[in-house]
């Protein structure tokens, strides 16, 4: 039963165009979230943390990818 719920997860998030919109959303949610933690290294010309940069982009792709592949398990 769980590898069964897990391949159906991954058929949904990989299909249906969700991965194109997770990543419109994650390109404009990830950069306004850069903007409000590092926009003062970024705008003083300081090398930001990349680290965190990284994860405020993965973030919002992870979440946005989860609820849309749930929506879509729920709809099949």
């Amino acid at each position: 039963m769980p590898g069964s719920l897990i391949r159906r997860f991954i058929q949904a998030a990989t299909s249906d165009g969700l991965q194109r919109r997770s990543l419109t959303l994650t390109a404009i949610v990830g950069t306004l979230l850069n903007l409000i933690n590092q926009g003062d290294s970024l705008l003083s010309g300081h090398t930001p943390n990349l680290f965190k940069l990284a994860l405020t982009y993965a973030v919002p792709y992870c979440v946005a990818t989860i609820a849309g592949a749930t929506a879509l398990m729920r709809r099949r």
